[in-house]
This record gives structure tokens, sequence and C-alpha cells, in this order.
């Protein structure tokens, strides 16, 4: 299953069989992701050159897009991962050679690739999974490294886009 965090789901897989335990460990889980989101966010504020603490809240913002997705609230998981592939960006931009901050790039705008299928916005996925493998194409040419979910990622659609 390529680059699908889905924190939900995840935490459904640690509760029983029971229903009501399904659904009090999602609660938790989106909870914790609130948490953890606002700490992010506290941290990225209090020291915006910090490029750590700004990657910390591009990858909450992503995941709180996941979670907004899984309950239906389309228009704040759209914001939450357009706020996260801002800050990508720019991180993304202030170091070329750095593949943490390029990986990061790349998951934002996959993250927003799968978000406009799911909406049914076909030029909008297109256009997001083109920038996606448009910086894993870069990355690849530079020699930067790739973990198996990239690598999976970057073969998708290379056909589509001459890879």
């Amino acid at each position: 299953e390529p680059l699908r965090f889905d924190a939900i789901r995840r935490c459904r897989c640690g509760a029983g069989h029971d229903p009501l335990d399904a659904q009090i460990g999602a609660d938790i889980c989106v909870a914790a992701e609130l948490q953890q989101s606002a700490d992010a966010q506290r941290l990225a504020e209090s020291e915006p050159a910090n490029a750590a603490w700004q990657g910390d809240l591009s990858v909450s913002f992503n995941q709180l897009g996941e979670v907004a997705t899984a309950q239906g609230n389309l228009p704040e998981a759209q914001r939450l991962f357009g706020e996260s592939l801002c800050i990508a960006q720019r991180l993304a931009e202030s170091d070329p050679a750095n593949a943490a901050w390029q990986r990061d790039l790349a998951v934002s705008h996959y993250k927003l690739a799968m978000f406009a299928q799911q909406s049914g916005d076909d030029a909008g996925f297109e256009a997001e999974l083109r920038e996606c493998f448009r910086v894993l194409d870069q990355m690849h040419q530079r020699g930067l490294h790739f973990d198996p979910q990239m690598a999976q990622v970057y073969q998708q659609p290379a056909g589509m886009f001459g890879g």
C-alpha cells in the first residue's frame, strides 16, 4: 500500500474485535494526533528558523489531513495538506541536497494527489502526481537516498511522465 498513513486504521488494529473498542481506539488516536500537532506547531512558532521543528509540523499537518479525510471533513483535509506542502516546499528549497526535505515535499504532493483523486479532481490528481514525480526524479538524478516506499512511488508514475 503506497504511502498511506491512516491514523484511525492504525489505532483500530490495536483494538479488540468489539466495535466500541475500535471507536474508542480511533478517538484516542485522533486526540493524540491533535496533541502532537499542537505541540509541533507551538515549537515551530517559537523558533521559526529551526528546520527540524518546521519539518515535524509539516508531517503533523499531513497526519491531521489524513484524519480529516477519514472523518469526511474534506475542506479541512485540503487546508492541512496545503499547509504541509507550503512548509515542505520552503524546507526543500532551502536545502536541495537534503533527502529528508525532498522526500517530505514528494510526500506532500503525493498526499494532495491522492486527495484530488478521492475528490474526483482528475486534473488536480495528475498535476500533483506530476510534481511528486518531478521531485523524486530530481532526487534520483542527484543520487539522493530513496527508502523502499519512495522507490515504489517513483516507479508508479514513471511511465506516465517519462521516467
